[in-house]
């Protein structure tokens, strides 16, 4: 019996919650208008920010990646299974980095034709 309450409940609140957090902003619509709580003015412009603070962020991590790599070579010592191992870890770290800059180097010149075709 109380776990059918507890079910009542929480169905309540997921009905009330979204109801209660979109009502002032529909209410602030009908006043006015709403107010860009962005920093940026458009979608290009938060999706290049958000690029750049990912690769910003990725960017010591791929370092460490190729630091490690490389330390994986110096402990192989000559073990062909260890030299294997370490050419397979290179591998991928080449392939995160190229995805990583990849992503926000297309989507920075996707993003400088949409303005240009814009204008």
């Amino acid at each position: 019996m109380i776990l059918l309450s507890l079910k009542k409940m929480k169905i309540a609140v997921a009905w009330l919650v979204p109801f209660f957090l979109f009502v002032p902003g529909i209410s602030a619509a009908a006043e006015g208008g709403f107010v860009n709580p962005l920093y940026w003015d458009s979608l290009q412009d938060f999706i290049a920010a958000v690029l750049r603070a990912v690769v910003m962020i990725a960017l010591p991590f791929i370092t460490l990646a190729f630091v490690a790599v490389g330390f994986q070579f110096l402990f192989a010592q000559g073990s062909d299974t260890g030299i294997k191992n370490a050419k397979k870890n290179l591998l991928w770290a080449v392939i995160g980095a190229l995805l990583v800059m990849g992503a926000w180097t297309i989507a920075t010149l996707i993003a400088g034709t949409v303005v240009q075709l814009v204008k």
